[in-house]
């Protein structure tokens, strides 16, 4: 993994320390290449879910959310270009140049009336923007 990941995952770890906790481990709170995202055709990185939260063991506090963060390949590096926690994302890789899809933390994941809103980002040069 490049070094911007293994930050990444030292800056989860130093997090859950602060709350009294642990970085989260197991198959949701990995990191993965994704693909391209800025059009550079160099792929890019997720590290982390919606799903992570710090390891508390026995403490009986609660978790805070744990960021998960977009790294975009930039000059032979890979920079932040998109954090959250708490929100659900997806890539849609029909659409050129290729585009994510953020899905709110609003708890409508189970609400058959309305579901949840989806927004469309793209890379902008510097950051993941909301697609107008």
């Amino acid at each position: 993994a490049p070094q911007a990941v293994k930050a990444q995952l030292a800056r989860r770890a130093a997090f859950c320390a602060a709350a009294g906790g642990k970085a989260p481990e197991g198959e949701d709170s990995a990191f993965n290449d994704l693909p391209d995202l800025n059009g550079d055709g160099v792929r890019d990185w997720v590290v982390g879910s919606y799903y992570d939260y710090c390891e508390m063991g026995e403490t009986g506090k609660d978790s805070p959310p744990v960021p998960t963060v977009i790294l975009i390949s930039k000059g032979g590096d890979f920079v932040v270009g998109f954090e959250a926690t708490e929100a659900d994302w997806g890539v849609d890789l029909a659409p050129t140049p290729t585009f994510m899809t953020v899905e709110g933390a609003d708890d409508c994941a189970f609400r058959e009336e309305k579901p949840c809103a989806k927004v469309a980002w793209r890379w902008n040069g510097e950051m993941l923007v909301r697609k107008p």
